[in-house]
Parts: C-alpha cells; sequence; structure tokens
C-alpha cells in the first residue's frame, strides 16, 4: 500500500469515527477510548477549489473557511498531522492527486467507477437529492422528460 494510499484510509477511519457520534443517539456512560494513528506531524497536502459553499469558499474577508476546512483541521489535530492546504481547479484535481501532486482532495467529489480506477475513495458520508430548477414562470414543460422535446432552451450547470 502506497503512502498516499495510507493517508487517505488513515483520513478516512477517523472522519468515519469521527462522524459516528453524529449519526448515532445511543447515550453512553463511558466516552469511546479510542486510539489514533500519530503522522509524527507530517505534513498532508489538501487539494481545495474554493468555490463550494458551504465546504471550502472565501467568506466577505478574502478568508478561506467551511466545512471540509475545519473537518479536516480537527482530522489532523486527532492524528497529529499538519494539514497544507492548496487551491487548484477542479478539472485538474483528480488527475494531480493520481499523480502524487496531493494526498487528498476535497470538495463535493461524487464517486464514479471511472473515477475511481485512478484514485481512492473514503466511505460515502453524505448524499444528496438534486433537482433541476427553473424560472417560476417558465410554461414549455412540467417534467424533466418533456425537457428532450424542446427545440431550444438554455441550461446552466456546475463543471464537474
Amino acid at each position: 500500500m502506497t503512502v498516499r494510499k495510507r493517508v487517505v484510509s488513515l483520513l478516512a477511519i477517523c472522519f468515519v469515527v469521527l462522524m459516528l457520534p453524529v449519526f448515532t443517539s445511543v447515550a453512553q456512560d463511558e466516552p469511546v477510548k479510542v486510539a489514533w494513528p500519530d503522522l509524527k506531524g507530517r505534513e498532508v497536502t489538501i487539494a481545495m477549489t474554493n468555490d463550494y459553499p458551504p465546504y471550502q469558499y472565501y467568506n466577505d474577508k478574502k478568508e478561506l473557511i467551511g466545512w471540509d476546512y475545519d473537518t479536516i483541521n480537527d482530522i489532523c489535530a486527532l492524528i497529529n498531522c499538519k494539514p497544507k492546504f492548496i487551491e487548484t481547479s477542479w478539472d485538474g484535481m483528480l488527475i494531480a492527486i493520481a499523480g502524487g501532486q496531493f494526498d487528498v482532495g476535497a470538495g463535493g467529489i461524487t464517486y464514479t467507477a471511472e473515477r475511481a480506477k485512478s484514485v481512492d475513495f473514503t466511505q460515502l458520508f453524505q448524499t444528496y437529492d438534486e433537482t433541476l430548477l427553473v424560472r417560476a414562470d417558465e410554461t414549455r414543460f412540467t417534467t424533466s422528460a418533456e425537457l428532450k422535446t424542446l427545440p431550444k432552451f438554455r441550461i446552466g450547470t456546475q463543471l464537474a
């Protein structure tokens, strides 16, 4: 197992363990003792796009904030590593991770079998219900299937 795979696996394990109390409602008399791995202060490079609120983005003061930053900082505090957040573009992120330029990528990366051929994924920790949005006064269609029947229309999407 490569160092990158070990780091990704350790981060995934830590994340799952951190999130267990959030997803369980069983009261415990004694806190669970966890033996966290020690990365001995190793620097871990994290690829971030910083354009995906509330996960990673610039606030009004041009500071980088978000759920990804908070979570990765908390994990690194537990396993004794130093996160080095590096801004990159989404379109090259997976290639850069696969090539060893980064240890970890964050920012709503969806698992696909094709992507899994070149990078390792953690366990799923979030699911989404995705929908289409249209103007309130739109009358040309009422279902997504009807979109196929329209001769000309504009659609906007996020690059991914």
